[in-house]
């Protein structure tokens, strides 16, 4: 049994475990980057995330904010620098891709008709 499960009844169990909650307060890594206000609500709108605290400088004052705030998960994209795109995809080299053709196009749709699909020749993949 886990200690939530334990938990006497009526008292509130806890979602954080022993290990995880002697780790609170500790540092576990360090990372710099810069917020720019125009780049975070771009992201924040590219993932969906419409939240007036984020957009709405006059909203967020109202709730105790100087200004638009920050969301909290742009903060991993600000501190997790650039990756090379060989890395995230190494496949797509060997895919067809480097010549022109979209691997996931030579999978068929449900509806059974071919459709294909062609990235730019212009020196993407070199």
């Amino acid at each position: 049994m886990t200690a939530a499960m334990d938990a006497a009844p009526g008292a509130e169990a806890s979602l954080i475990d022993d290990a995880s909650r002697a780790l609170i307060g500790t540092e576990v890594s360090r990372a710099t980057g810069t917020v720019v206000k125009r780049d975070f609500q771009r992201w924040a709108a590219a993932v969906g995330d419409r939240n007036p605290l984020y957009f709405d400088e006059g909203y967020a004052r109202a709730q105790g904010y100087r200004d638009v705030v920050m969301p909290p998960l742009f903060l991993s994209y600000v501190t997790a620098g650039v990756m090379d795109l060989a890395q995230l995809r190494p496949r797509w080299h060997t895919a067809g891709v480097r010549h022109g053709r979209d691997p996931a196009a030579q999978v068929p749709p449900p509806d059974g008709r071919r459709r294909h699909h062609h990235l730019p020749r212009a020196g993407l993949f070199r």
